[in-house]
C-alpha cells in the first residue's frame, strides 16, 4: 500500500529504553539508535524487540568513533576519533573497522552512518565547528582522507555493515555546526578537490551517501544541499 511505501522512506530515532509502539505506529522502514547505549547485550535485546515488532526493519546508528559513538560499554571497542584512525595504516584501519562492524552485527545493527569524508583545510581546523573542532575528519589532504575513508568502508562492508559517506559535498569550508545553525559554504564548487574522498568511498563500496544541510553558494545558491536537485541528482 502507498502509505507503507512512504513509511519505508523514513528513518526514525530510538533512544535506550524506548518501547516499540512509536516505531510500529510510524510505519518507518528504518530506525537510528541515538543517545548513549550501554553494553552489547542490552542493545541487542532492544534491537531484537524492534525487529520482531517490525519485520524487515533496518537498524542504524552513528558509530564514527571519538565523540560520535552511540554504542559503548561491554562488547563494544572504544573507537578512536578520526584523527586517531588516520594515524593507523590503511590495512590496520580496515582490520579495526571490520572488528567494529562485527560488534555492530552482533548487536543487531546493520547500518553505520559513517565515515566522515569531509576535508577541512588546515587553516580552518580550529574554526570548523562541525568537523575540525570535534576531530571528526581524517585530515586536510583529499588523498589521505580518501584512503582512510576507503579503508573504513572496506572494513565495515567486509563485516556486512552498510556505510554512509558524509556530508556531501563536504562541510570542511563552513564555520557553523549544521546541527544547530544555517551554514553557507562560499568556496566549494562542482569540481573542488575536496570531493575526491567521496569518489574514493563510493569506489570502495560505500552503501550510501549522506547529504549535507549546508548551503553551497557556488553550486546552488540559497538551497540547502539536502533539497538541491543539482547536488543530489546531478552531482552525486
Amino acid at each position: 500500500p502507498l502509505d507503507k511505501q512512504v513509511g519505508q522512506l523514513f528513518m526514525v530515532s530510538v533512544s535506550p529504553g524506548e518501547g516499540t509502539k512509536s516505531v510500529v505506529a510510524s510505519g518507518a522502514g528504518s530506525v537510528v539508535l541515538l543517545g548513549d547505549w550501554s553494553g552489547r547485550d542490552a542493545t541487542a535485546a532492544q534491537v531484537s524487540a524492534l525487529t520482531r515488532a517490525v519485520p524487515g526493519l533496518l537498524v542504524a546508528t552513528d558509530q564514527e568513533g571519538g565523540l560520535v559513538q552511540r554504542l559503548k560499554g561491554a562488547g563494544f571497542d572504544t573507537i578512536p576519533n578520526a584523527v586517531g584512525q588516520a594515524a593507523l595504516t590503511d590495512a590496520a584501519l580496515t582490520a579495526a573497522a571490520d572488528r567494529w562492524g562485527t560488534q555492530l552485527w552482533a548487536a543487531g545493527v546493520r547500518y553505520d552512518l559513517a565515515p566522515v569524508a569531509d576535508v577541512v583545510p588546515a587553516a580552518k581546523m580550529r574554526t570548523n565547528q562541525s568537523i575540525g573542532m570535534l576531530k571528526r575528519g581524517y585530515g586536510s589532504d583529499p588523498a589521505v582522507v580518501g584512503s582512510k575513508v576507503s579503508a573504513f568502508v572496506t572494513g565495515m562492508e567486509g563485516a556486512s555493515i552498510a556505510t554512509s559517506l558524509k556530508h556531501f559535498p563536504g562541510l570542511g569550508e563552513v564555520t557553523g555546526n549544521t546541527d544547530f545553525t544555517v551554514a553557507t559554504d562560499t568556496v566549494t564548487t562542482r569540481s573542488s578537490p575536496s570531493l575526491a574522498p567521496f569518489r574514493a568511498g563510493i569506489a570502495a563500496g560505500a552503501s550510501s551517501v549522506m547529504i549535507s544541510s549546508a548551503i553551497y553558494a557556488k553550486i546552488d545558491p540559497g538551497v540547502p544541499a539536502v533539497f538541491s536537485r543539482i547536488i543530489v541528482t546531478d552531482m552525486l
